[in-house]
């Protein structure tokens, strides 16, 4: 039996080794704070924007504040919602260049 449970292990340790060398796994600290949620998921209302009660909804654990602060950011026209586009774009630097 334990000559089993090695045997078991040793084949996921090895599979698990061969799909992260081929690209299809990610190392444990690449995973970002947030998991990235698509467009679709916070739209809950289907109507092509998500607004900034959509954004703190999908993104409950995270600080209020700080959300309506990342959703400004990302709010790149200023028109109080946000398109694929814009929910979609990197926001990393800190310039007024894209408004």
């Amino acid at each position: 039996m334990k000559k089993m449970i090695i045997a078991i292990l040793s084949l996921v340790a090895v599979s698990g080794f061969t799909a992260f060398a081929e690209g299809d796994a990610k190392p444990a600290g690449d995973k970002p704070k947030h998991e990235h949620k698509t467009f679709e998921q916070v739209d809950a209302n289907k109507d092509g924007k998500i607004t900034l009660d959509e954004f703190k909804a999908a993104y409950a654990n995270m600080d209020a504040a700080k959300a309506e602060e990342i959703f400004k950011k990302k709010d790149a026209n200023s028109d109080g919602s946000l398109s694929p586009e814009e929910y979609n774009a990197h926001h990393g630097h800190k310039d007024g260049a894209s408004k």
